[in-house]
């Protein structure tokens, strides 16, 4: 037998038919926050874009252009960097900025054709995987 005391409630009467360890309130399990998913193809084409620009990059270093050429390939260098790694953390910015980066690849690869069409070719190809890429995987990345 309890006592209870002048300011303790009465304790609770247990439900007929029931067990009183089944009147207990268990809180509802709630599922891990889910994480995004990158496509095998937004990760290739990452790729792409740090090997084009590390190889930008390594023709600045390493055949020193003269003028606003070496400029211009090193911020093209650095951009596609930025690019990737947009892209690698699925930010909306990083996929504009490898669209605009695949795009100048592709005007690029059209301007040297002339003189070497196998590489121009390859570099067309390349970038257009890479717009094809960021289409294609369009709703993985944040709309922030």
């Amino acid at each position: 037998m309890t006592t209870v005391g002048p300011t303790d409630p009465p304790p609770p009467e247990p439900t007929p038919g029931r067990n009183r360890f089944e009147d207990f309130e268990v809180p509802t399990p709630q599922a891990a926050p889910r994480r995004r998913h990158r496509p095998a193809v937004l990760t290739t084409a990452v790729i792409v874009l740090v090997v084009s620009g590390v190889l930008n990059g390594l023709f600045v270093v390493l055949f020193h252009p003269g003028g606003a050429a070496a400029w211009a390939l090193a911020v093209l260098a650095l951009l596609q960097l930025v690019a990737a790694a947009g892209v690698l953390l699925l930010r909306s910015a990083g996929r504009t900025l490898g669209f605009a980066m695949a795009a100048i690849g592709i005007v690029l690869g059209l301007v040297r054709a002339p003189a070497g069409a196998a590489s121009a070719l390859m570099s067309i190809a390349l970038n257009a995987f890479v717009i094809y890429a960021l289409v294609a995987a369009g709703p993985a990345f944040d709309r922030g």
